[in-house]
């Protein structure tokens, strides 16, 4: 069953349809009903079931032509929320619309206040399936229109040894070394010839704790900000939904996993 955001989507296809059309989130039954479109999507698990002439995957977004409409799911994360609005706002055409759509229980009411801010006056479209859709007129000029403008960048010491950490918005543990990281590197015994693998990686600590005590090590994520931070952070990493894109075989595999 479709969720309550893509329900509310379909619902509203006729009114969210409106020249060049941005897709960012949503599945593919919304892509297919609003085509032709650009989707683009940060996870990689749901770029892997996407659909369609032109879908996309990656830690930002930049268009080689502005749109004239985009429909956003609502991140989960606050700055993830902010920072996507950045992204599409630069997306779209001077008085283009932006459509934000979320559950009521995932924070879509104080979303408006963002929306706002970042993109233009917004007002309520449509409000059913426990969800609700906002729209915005474009009219905001965008301060923060590149994935840079979003990294943060901390020197932490772990386990005896001093890594420096980039981050963006979403990606977990943000601004920190999470206590099971540390944890786990505390008593992590690896020969220093042994080829390691981090999966679920985040910003990449565990990586770049390896790198420096010699080890080759391949990092991957859902997530692809969480690629990208982990591709600054400790050297090198990769898209991949557990093992879904794993190609190599390591003589370690190493995960400390956001369940907690």
């Amino acid at each position: 069953m479709p969720s309550a955001e893509s329900q509310l989507a379909l619902a509203n296809a006729e009114r969210i349809h409106g020249g060049r059309l941005l897709i960012v989130g949503f599945d593919a039954d919304v892509a297919r009903a609003l085509s032709p479109t650009t989707v683009f999507h940060q996870s990689w698990r749901a770029y892997r079931a996407a659909s369609g002439d032109d879908v996309r995957f990656g830690a930002w977004f930049t268009a080689e032509q502005p749109y004239e409409t985009a429909l956003v799911e609502l991140p989960k994360e606050t700055e993830r929320l902010r920072m996507t609005l950045s992204m599409v706002g630069a997306a779209l055409i001077p008085g283009g619309r932006l459509v934000l759509i979320g559950r009521n229980d995932s924070g879509i009411k104080s979303a408006g206040r963002h929306l706002t801010e970042i993109v233009g006056e917004n007002e309520v479209l449509d409000f059913r399936f426990h969800a609700r859709a906002l729209s915005a007129t474009a009219s905001r000029e965008q301060s923060r229109s590149s994935l840079d403008d979003w990294e943060s960048v901390f020197r932490a010491e772990v386990a005896g040894r001093v890594v420096g950490v980039h981050d963006f918005p979403g990606v977990f543990s943000r601004g920190r070394v999470d206590e099971g990281t540390r944890r786990l590197l505390d008593v992590l015994d690896v020969d220093a010839s042994a080829c390691v693998l981090d999966i679920g990686c985040g910003s990449g600590v565990i990586g770049a704790w390896l790198r420096a005590g010699s080890n080759v090590v391949g990092s991957c994520d859902v997530d692809a900000l969480a690629v990208e931070a982990a591709a600054r952070t400790a050297g090198s990493s990769f898209a991949s939904d557990v093992y879904s894109d794993v190609s190599q075989t390591y003589d370690v595999i190493v995960t400390n996993p956001p369940f907690h």
